[in-house]
């Protein structure tokens, strides 16, 4: 017999989406009107908020309902993240019929669901295990796999098909969907406290996230009530966050409470993630793969009661075994030597799909190709990580270190810092750390300062953007040193960020400072005119000077402040080359000071004589017994 929801269970009246009342001064009121070049006729508006849209209910020509989503803010929304999601395709979602503008506004045409939502409804344990968590766990599973994370997972955003026999999530409106490597906030509709894990009120949003918020969900629907806030008792956020952080989920005292429910709310809503990248660790929150063996009826105990053998590592291996403990360094460096020997050498059961800079595509056979090819690709690579393909990619092949480091790049929103870092782990891991940068892979500091001292000789960067570059970057080589054990290396790079530091040097000088000791024969830029090394330079002020001494002063004099720029670290053998072009900055600065000074003291006896001259003229115009009139 044939399992389906009743959508008059519990509340009666169908929800179609959430209770809270809309408002905004920059809502639209579009009763009455047509949509998206008139397919749509906006019929009523609903008294609820999604986010910073308002919601209609609208028919097409053939008299269909669907729901209108408008947007308030004419940028709310990037056209490629709705087209993302319009390619889903999973009948435990609802999907996007259509997206386009009003006056400049998003808009997103959603289904019209007539059963309404699971909001205010309760069930029976028999409904929630064979319909509601298989229904809405293969929804999350399609959402991860696809790269979005819904933030957002409660009753109001699962919805009853019309046929009653499924559940579609909706809703997506504070989703993180992963786009250039950066997570994209869709709309920001203001997370629901009571069914947020405990990570996400301080931010951090992980695919656990989501299940913790189900395990909530599935509490809800089948006692009518959250864990923390019941009928009786109304918490507010703060403390609704200390009770998810410190607190166990609290059951009913009453027998009649499903001890298989039980066991899959307790692992939905485990609190520690500290081994959320091992598979096969007990202790941790409990994911798809978890509920499905939930589902097929398997023995299980809920994390934290799990009795392991291992208490301190759990290992898995392909064509060897890879230490996967938590640790603040890489977990490569823990490895043994065959360790990196197996990593370098593996080839994946089938090889990584990628596209290159020039559009090639590629099949990556190894974790060696795969480091070089993401390395020389960087802007396809970061897209790649972004969307959370290569963290999958390794996940079913169960190498839980290298995928811990990829999602910890995923997590710090996939920044060039935290890019470089991750392939710089995932080589070590093989024995020998590689530091790639840009496109391009390091071979050692000189490479780092010529990269560097070129972009400031271009000049095609703001100093914003070329300073929190540069600080990246050194920050890597010294972390690529401190793998490689280069000491020495480690060193020279503090003493010269000492130095920055103590003569409060800004970014140009920061730049010329560390290329100047890395590469003496670096191209340097005085005013307009680019030397290709300090020889140039030199000759060229040499040659200018005993040709045309004023042209020459004139030219140092102009640009001085560029000179000095190269000058200011003097331990470089650059300061040394053009020490002489400084001392005659500095004895022509004096020699204008002194004309100038002696300037001022001519044309102050001039004055003096002149002040003189008029007094005397004027005493002679008055001469013994000379009558004046008066008043001249």
């Amino acid at each position: 017999m044939e399992t389906r929801i009743n959508s008059e269970n519990g509340n009666k009246g169908s929800t179609l989406l959430n209770t809270t009342l809309a408002g905004g001064q920059n809502s639209l009121n579009l009763e009455g009107r047509t949509i998206l070049d008139g397919k749509y006729s906006v019929l009523v508006r609903l008294n609820v908020v999604s986010g910073e849209a308002d919601l209609y209910i609208c028919t097409d020509p053939a008299a269909n309902r669907f729901v209108a989503k408008i947007y308030r803010r004419r940028d709310a929304v990037k056209s490629e993240v709705l087209e993302t999601l319009r390619n889903l395709k999973s009948p435990y979602i609802a999907s996007i019929c259509e997206s386009g503008e009003y006056d400049g506004y998003p808009v997103v045409i959603l289904p019209y669901f007539r059963n309404g939502s699971l909001a205010g409804k309760t069930f029976d344990y028999g409904t929630i295990r064979n319909i509601i968590v298989p229904n809405v766990t293969k929804g999350l599973k399609y959402l991860h796999e696809n790269g979005i994370m819904h933030k957002d997972i409660k009753p109001s955003n699962l919805m009853i098909s019309d046929d009653g026999e499924r559940i579609e999530i909706i809703d997506f409106g504070i989703s993180s969907v992963k786009d250039e490597g950066q997570s994209v906030l869709i709309t920001r509709t203001g997370l629901s406290p009571e069914y947020c894990a405990p990570e996400t009120f301080n931010n951090v949003f992980l695919n656990e996230s989501d299940y913790y918020s189900l395990g909530i969900t599935l509490y809800e629907l089948f006692t009518g009530h959250t864990p923390f806030n019941n009928a009786g008792k109304s918490l507010s956020d703060d403390e609704l966050a200390a009770c998810a952080s410190v607190q166990n989920i609290p059951f009913p005292e009453s027998p009649a409470f499903p001890q298989r429910l039980k066991l899959l709310i307790k692992g939905l809503t485990y609190r520690d993630l500290s081994h959320r990248n091992e598979s096969d660790n007990p202790n941790r929150r409990w994911v798809w793969m978890d509920v499905e063996r939930w589902m097929n009826d398997e023995e299980l105990q809920a994390p934290g009661e799990a009795v392991n053998s291992d208490n301190s590592k759990h290992q898995t291996s392909l064509s060897g075994s890879e230490n996967s403990s938590v640790s603040d360094i890489p977990s490569f460096l823990n490895s043994d030597s065959d360790n990196h020997s197996d990593l370098q050498n593996i080839l994946f059961p089938r090889p990584y799909d990628f596209k290159d800079s020039s559009g090639k595509v590629v099949l990556i056979q190894s974790l060696t190709e795969f480091v070089s090819a993401f390395g020389i690709n960087w802007k396809e690579g970061k897209k790649h990580i972004g969307r959370e393909l290569a963290s999958a990619f390794f996940r079913k092949l169960e190498l839980r270190s290298i995928t811990s480091t990829i999602i910890d790049c995923e997590e710090a929103d996939v920044t060039d810092e935290a890019y470089s870092k991750m392939l710089m782990e995932l080589s070590a891991g093989m024995g020998e750390p590689a530091f790639y940068w840009n496109n391009r892979k390091i071979n050692d500091v000189k490479e780092v300062s010529e990269y560097f001292n070129e972009k400031l000789i271009i000049g095609n960067v703001s100093e914003s953007g070329i300073e929190s570059e540069f600080s990246a970057a050194t920050k890597l080589l010294r972390y690529w040193y401190e793998l490689k054990q280069k000491a020495d290396e480690i060193e020279i790079i503090d003493k010269i960020q000492r130095i920055a530091d103590t003569n409060g040097y800004n970014i140009r000088t920061r730049i010329i400072s560390f290329s100047s000791f890395f590469s003496e024969d670096m191209r340097l830029k005085i005013g307009d005119r680019i030397f290709d090394d300090v020889s140039e330079l030199k000759s060229y002020a040499e040659n200018l000077k005993n040709n045309n001494a004023s042209q020459y002063f004139r030219w140092i004099m102009e640009n001085s402040r560029d000179v000095e720029d190269y000058c200011k670290n003097e331990n470089s053998e650059i300061y040394k080359k053009i020490k002489l072009i400084q001392n005659d900055i500095s004895e022509e600065q004096e020699r204008r000071r002194k004309e100038q000074e002696e300037i001022e003291r001519i044309k102050k006896e001039q004055e003096e004589q002149d002040r003189i001259r008029k007094r005397n003229d004027f005493q002679k115009k008055f001469n013994v017994g000379s009558v004046v009139e008066f008043g001249k």
